[in-house]
């Protein structure tokens, strides 16, 4: 037998039985190749004036269209 459940049915539930997903506290070190990656994308941005009118601010909110982030809850 199939019983169809909505996300928002399960999450009420596990909510109420209080249980909630948790985003890890520590993260990935970054190696020495990522800050060098991330200095070099700030260097070609630096002059950026009419550009970032064309940017989508989301304050660092994750939006995910196609399929799920990968992101691990724990």
């Amino acid at each position: 037998m199939y019983h169809s459940v909505s996300a928002c049915t399960i999450r009420h539930r596990l909510q109420q039985s209080g249980l909630s997903a948790r985003r890890s506290l520590l993260g990935l070190p970054l190696t020495q190749n990522h800050r060098h990656l991330r200095h070099q994308w700030c260097d070609e941005r630096r002059m950026w004036a009419a550009e970032w009118n064309e940017v989508v601010f989301t304050d660092e909110l994750r939006i995910c269209l196609q399929h799920h982030d990968g992101r691990i809850r724990v």
